[in-house]
């Protein structure tokens, strides 16, 4: 698919210098229209049309929601490892990162992550045999850090970071995977090791180990989340020893099927900054099948995330994983208000109640509150394809909207073009159960055996202005690739998430006209509105002016709506008769700003100005459902 152009800047400098501030953006579907809008498809691994990826991150940078870092695994030319790409105008335009020889590892390592912190510092990580492997980014992903490896443990899988962006050790950034731990009775066990950084991940303290209660096997991390007072919240999944298809399975006949199992979720809660950690109850359980097959097809660890938005579910925590119900895999969601001491009873978010192996879910709070959920469904594929669905819920978890999906073709991994092997032979020397395991084992990685449903993780974010972003692995073409979608999500009238929404970056504020009229001192542009985005914004619109730097003498605003004559100074814009939206590459009516001074000064400074465009229009819900082509 051909990548969208970057958004071109409407604004022009004439006369004096007017630096529009952007913010972030919330795309609203038509009157009439149910209320989730889904955008339109970005490749984003287009410069690699012919490696299989799979196993997506995205993360959007909170200083400048424009930004966004995905990354995912791939094969490449027979080499295993990973793939990460920058966007700089949302999501629409994505170049494939560059990192120094000094990161290398990164790249040819495995199970991609990404995030930002609350500084807008970018983290890209990837794990191999020596342990976790981390690069920074200070200047939204143009340039990298030599890598950090966290090591201190055999066999790190499956890493995530967490961020203190708020609490007592605001600033303190988290990471940890699982790995492997030799017991005292000299078996090799699962664990949990997670260690902490006070210098933005240049340097990490000696990991900490979480191992389980007797009888049961240490699965994965599902997360990382720090609660607004700063305790750290680690999900992971645990196994009866008993059960664990590693007790069970017949190395000589894999195909043989088990009895089905449960996995349970559990929590390590840590109140003193990551220094020690308390292991919790179960807090859910769920199941799954005993057929290999539809096991294998049903993955993905779910995710656990926390609102920190200012609505009333603030520091609530919601956690997605995928359930067996017989003929199916739901997708269920569970909530905590109390930092996890309890948990809401299991909301299932699909909403079919045919057979299919729904994989890979994860989920994202946006700054209104909104709760978005996406997976790879199988609904309409009878487990041999899926399609990528999307569902929110505007009231803390208890229910969810109906579910959509773009309604591309379909991604089905055992297409041949995701045949592509990382082989290679590696030595075993090991002796197990009495019979011995040293040799030479042929090894072949394949994204279409390894992730059949897609992978581990799926990408999942909200951007500043309440747009939810999907990282997600598209195999439409044939070969699976990385791709981006976006999810706009209405509040109903009335409900926590409705407010006033920042614009900035899908309106754009031009400035047209503009010029001094000296026998007047005074400075004055023709202003209007113009929709960048694909897809029609709910108005009407509000221009605020948030900062003003100007030398001239006694400059202020002459004209402002709320009257106000510096910062903080309103102009409101008007849709056209009957229109409640601004459509894409629409614009508005221009309307003059125009500001008075007294005098030049002696010594003339560069001008600047900053501002940012609201929407101040009701996000009504509707009932039918709305697809941008």
């Amino acid at each position: 698919m051909k990548r969208a152009r970057p958004l071109a800047d409407g604004n022009r400098r004439v006369g004096v210098s007017l630096a529009i501030g952007a913010a972030a953006l919330l795309l609203s579907s038509p009157a009439g229209a149910q209320p989730i809008t889904i955008g339109p498809k970005v490749t984003i691994s287009a410069d690699a049309p012919e490696d299989p990826h799979g196993e997506s991150f995205l993360a959007v940078n909170p200083k400048n929601p424009r930004n966004m870092l995905a990354v995912s695994c791939r094969i490449s030319r027979g080499r295993m490892g990973t793939s990460g790409y920058i966007s700089q105008d949302g999501g629409l335009d994505w170049t494939r990162v560059v990192l120094p020889e000094t990161a290398a590892k990164v790249s040819t390592g495995w199970d991609a992550i990404a995030y930002f912190d609350a500084a807008g510092t970018a983290f890209y990580g990837a794990n191999d045999r020596d342990g976790l492997w981390i690069t920074r980014s200070s200047d939204e992903g143009k340039t990298w850090s030599a890598a950090t490896l966290l090591a201190g443990a055999e066999g790190f899988d499956r890493q995530y970071m967490g961020f203190d962006r708020t609490g007592r050790f605001a600033g303190r950034l988290y990471a940890g995977a699982s790995v492997e731990m030799v017991g005292l009775d000299g078996k090799a066990r699962s664990a949990l090791a997670v260690t902490f950084s006070n210098d933005e991940g240049k340097t990490f303290d000696q990991p900490r180990l979480i191992s389980s209660v007797p009888g049961e096997l240490v699965g994965s991390f599902v997360n990382m989340v720090v609660a607004p007072d700063g305790t750290v919240i680690l999900p992971f999944f645990t196994i009866a020893e008993r059960d664990s298809p590693s007790t069970l399975w017949d190395p000589q006949d894999t195909s043989k099927r088990l009895p089905d199992y449960e996995t349970a979720l559990r929590l390590a809660i840590s109140g003193d900054g990551g220094n020690s950690y308390s292991v919790s109850p179960k807090i859910t359980t769920f199941r799954v099948s005993g057929d290999r097959y539809r096991a294998e097809n049903a993955q993905g660890v779910g995710n656990t995330v926390i609102d920190l938005s200012d609505g009333p579910f603030r520091g609530r925590i919601y956690s997605v994983g995928v359930d067996n119900a017989g003929d199916r895999y739901n997708v269920r969601v569970i909530h905590s208000s109390d930092k996890g001491k309890t948990w809401s009873k299991p909301v299932t978010v699909n909403d079919n109640t045919t057979p299919g192996d729904h994989a890979n879910p994860t989920i994202a709070v946006n700054n209104r509150g909104v709760v978005g959920v996406v997976w790879n469904d199988r609904r309409a594929h009878k487990n041999e394809c899926y399609d990528l669905y999307f569902s929110a819920s505007l009231d803390g978890g208890e229910t969810f909207l109906p579910n959509v999906t773009p309604g591309e073709k379909p991604t089905c991994s055992m297409a041949t073009g995701n045949w592509v092997p990382h082989a290679e032979v590696s030595a075993y020397p090991k002796t197990e159960e009495g019979r011995s395991v040293e040799g030479q084992g042929f090894n072949m990685l394949m994204i279409s055996t390894r992730f059949p449903g897609g992978g581990d993780t799926q990408g999942l974010d909200s951007d500043g202005g309440g747009l939810f972003h999907a990282a997600w692995i598209d195999g439409s073409s044939g070969v699976m690739q990385l791709a981006t979608t976006p999810f706009s999500v209405r509040s109903a009238p009335g409900s926590a998430a409705e407010s006033e929404r920042d614009v900035s970056t899908q309106v754009k504020l031009v400035a047209e006209n503009c010029g001094f009229e000296w026998k007047e001192n005074s400075f004055s542009c023709e202003m209007h509105l113009v929709n960048k985005s694909p897809l029609p914004v709910e108005g009407p619109f509000t221009v605020e002016l948030q900062n003003m730097m100007v030398n001239l003498k006694d400059f202020k605003v002459e004209n402002a709506d709320n009257t106000r004559a510096a910062e903080g100074a309103r102009w409101s814009f008007a849709l056209s008769a009957g229109s409640t939206q601004l459509a894409p590459g629409q614009k508005t009516a221009a309307r003059p700003f125009r500001w008075r001074f007294t005098r030049i000064p002696e010594k003339p400074e560069y001008p600047f100005m900053m501002f940012k465009v609201v929407s101040t229009g009701p996000a009504a819900g509707r009932t039918a459902s709305t697809k941008s082509n």
